[in-house]
């Protein structure tokens, strides 16, 4: 466990497994949404797929400088960044008029769609909560 600049010991560790898994699975509805929408819409195809590219290209960013950055701080960017990645994808399969195509049997996709996105905001609070509730480190100068 890493101690945290309060002098805490995080729950959040760099580790290649959960960091790629969370990575790659966060995103990965980025990238089967653009596969839809290229049959109906190149466009927002073409911007969900950047979406899914860009997402993964900032996690390697981050696994890149994880030395220097802890894995809480790095974590919670992505998180942000996925959100408002994820909103322009769906604020552009809104505009081209094919979100309902990916939110199918919904009476009220534009809810459901965005709605969704709301899960990125709820983990990055939830997170902060952990992080603040760890435990201090035990001092050992004694």
């Amino acid at each position: 466990m890493t101690p945290t600049t309060n002098n805490r010991i995080s729950p959040f560790q760099w580790s290649p497994g959960g960091w790629f898994g969370t990575s790659i699975g966060s995103t990965l509805w980025l990238l089967i949404g653009s596969v839809v929408l290229f049959r109906l819409a190149p466009l927002a195809g073409f911007v969900w797929l950047a979406a899914f590219t860009l997402a993964n290209c900032l996690g390697l960013a981050l696994w890149a400088k994880r030395q220097r950055l802890p894995a809480y701080s790095a974590f919670q960017f992505f998180l942000c960044s996925l959100a408002v990645l994820s909103l322009v994808s769906m604020a552009t399969a809104d505009w081209s008029g094919h979100l309902p195509a990916l939110v199918s049997g919904s009476q009220h996709p534009r809810l459901i769609a965005y709605g969704a996105i709301l899960v990125f905001p709820l983990l990055m609070l939830l997170f902060y909560f952990r992080e603040r509730a760890t435990s201090p480190v035990p001092d050992r100068s004694a």
